[in-house]
């Protein structure tokens, strides 16, 4: 695949932490946790990501945009669930 067709780091982090946050909201319920402790969980997933990245030889620079895409996309996935009820 050429470079230019393929997703920025930070679109491909966005992503990931719009599912991150997905699958973590479905195991919410008053017995499981608060929103909080989900965040924290989520962001606990994102940096353990961000390191396997730099590990594997991503270029820092990359793993900082997937790292700020990744909380973002997780951002936006828990706000549109907060909005919703």
């Amino acid at each position: 695949m050429p470079q230019s067709n393929r997703p920025s780091p930070a679109a491909r982090g966005e992503k990931a932490g719009r599912l991150a946050a997905t699958e973590m909201i479905k195991t919410l319920s008053p017995e499981t946790g608060s929103i909080q402790g989900l965040v924290r969980r989520v962001e606990e997933v994102g940096i353990i990501v961000a390191q396997e990245h730099l590990r594997a030889g991503m270029l820092p620079a990359e793993v900082r945009a997937w790292h700020i895409g990744f909380q973002a996309g997780m951002s936006l996935q828990l706000g549109d669930y907060i909005r919703r009820f």
